[in-house]
């Protein structure tokens, strides 16, 4: 099969991510779950020290500026923890997941140069598994 030099190095570029993905998806799977760990022990201790924290304050009794401000970092930390990382981890878990084999286009331009290099012949359409 001829390929232009265009050709040639986009189907490098392919090659090289898809080698790349082979070691980058353990990376990011890994990632992900470290993220939703952290987010599975640190909201529900959060949670719990803000309310130990903030549980006796009323407005007769004033709390101190450094139960102030410990209640406010837990409640910071606890916002960023709900509405960032743990969708994050999610995302980066079902992207992984979901590309482990790698981006469709790329595994089909890939196999299809393949074949048409060794001298295979491309599956017929009608030789689908059901």
């Amino acid at each position: 099969m001829d390929l232009t030099p265009q050709e040639q190095r986009a189907l490098r570029i392919l090659e090289r991510r898809g080698h790349d993905w082979r070691w980058l998806r353990f990376i990011a799977l890994l990632l992900g779950l470290g993220m939703l760990a952290t987010c599975l022990w640190a909201i529900p201790n959060l949670t719990r020290d803000l309310i130990e924290l903030t549980h006796n304050m009323t407005l007769k009794d004033r709390p101190t500026a450094a139960e102030a401000f410990i209640a406010s970092l837990d409640g910071a930390l606890l916002m960023i923890f709900i509405t960032l990382v743990a969708p994050m981890a999610a995302c980066i878990i079902g992207l992984t997941v979901a590309r482990w084999r790698g981006r469709p286009v790329d595994v089909l331009v890939r196999g299809i140069v393949s074949r048409m290099q060794t001298g295979g012949t491309a599956p017929s359409p009608r030789s689908t598994v059901a």
